[in-house]
């Protein structure tokens, strides 16, 4: 009876520079998962040269698929020396957390940086003159008020979100018709457009309120100096509606897009206005 042959299987090696050449890993990373049990690479005891198995390289990928999806190095090496399969599906669950969060942040970036684009066109378009224009619904938090911040929980909670967030949310300056005498610098609030506001949380502090749209005479200016937004820099604007016969009608506000320094160093503010209007004729003309 002829003896049955043992198969055996082929079990090349590949040293620290083939790995990397193959797999566009330095080796001093390798020389890192060795250190840390990831790997254990097989060492010449004369040479001291490692080589490393197909074994060793299944667990470098294993170790990319956690790191790809959003793990920490440590949670990398604790997935793969020792989590059990509930553990790995707990760290699951975080990474689908963060990478929400990651994705939150992202999306405030892309808004943010169209908002910012879209205002300094309106500079470039609107700059010293008037449009008929809606201000959009929004959220709103007070943050300088008879010209000292607010130091109240839902202010210092605004000003968090405006830190992580701005362009998207911004700082903006409200004077009203009625007090613009007594408080000639108005009121400064953190602001949010919808859908925006509910995006970054700002409708959820208690303290916020919610703006409706209103039609406007939207504008944008600059001046220079460091001198405070007033009432008598919107006589242009004024003057223009007077002109259409158009009345203010409560709460001139607006924000400051963004400040550039000249050759003498010195700074130009430049800002966008809704001025909110009553209308003295039958219809616009």
């Amino acid at each position: 009876m002829e003896e049955s042959k043992k198969i055996t299987q082929p079990n090349p090696s590949y040293t620290v520079g083939k790995i990397s050449f193959l797999f566009g890993i330095a080796p001093q990373t390798l020389r890192y998962f060795d250190s840390i049990g990831l790997i254990f690479p097989t060492k010449n005891p004369e040479s001291g040269r490692r080589t490393y198995s197909i074994h060793n390289v299944h667990k470098i990928t294993l170790r990319k698929i956690y790191q790809n999806i959003g793990f920490s190095s440590k949670e990398t090496e604790n997935a793969l020396n020792g989590y059990t399969m509930n553990n790995i599906k707990d760290e699951l669950s975080l990474c689908d957390k963060r990478l929400q969060e990651m994705e939150l942040k992202l999306n405030i970036k892309k808004e943010g940086l169209k908002k910012l684009k879209k205002q300094i066109e309106n500079v470039e378009k609107c700059y010293n003159r008037f449009f008929f224009s809606e201000r959009p619904p929004m959220w709103r938090h007070i943050h300088i008020e008879k010209d000292r911040f607010v130091d109240s929980p839902g202010a210092i909670k605004a000003r968090e979100i405006l830190l992580q967030s701005i362009p998207l949310s911004s700082i903006s300056f409200a004077i009203d018709n009625d007090k613009h005498n007594s408080e000639p610098h108005g009121k400064w609030y953190i602001t949010a457009e919808e859908p925006h506001a509910s995006m970054l949380g700002l409708d959820k502090i208690p303290t916020a309120e919610f703006i409706p749209a209103q039609q406007c005479i939207y504008t944008t200016f600059a001046f220079k100096g460091k001198e405070f937004i007033r009432w008598e820099l919107f006589d242009k604007a004024f003057t223009f509606m007077e002109s259409m016969g158009l009345k203010v009608d409560g709460e001139v506000s607006g924000s400051n897009i963004l400040e550039a320094v000249g050759n003498n160093a010195e700074e130009t503010r430049y800002y966008e206005v809704f001025i909110p209007f009553q209308n003295e004729r039958d219809e616009l003309p």
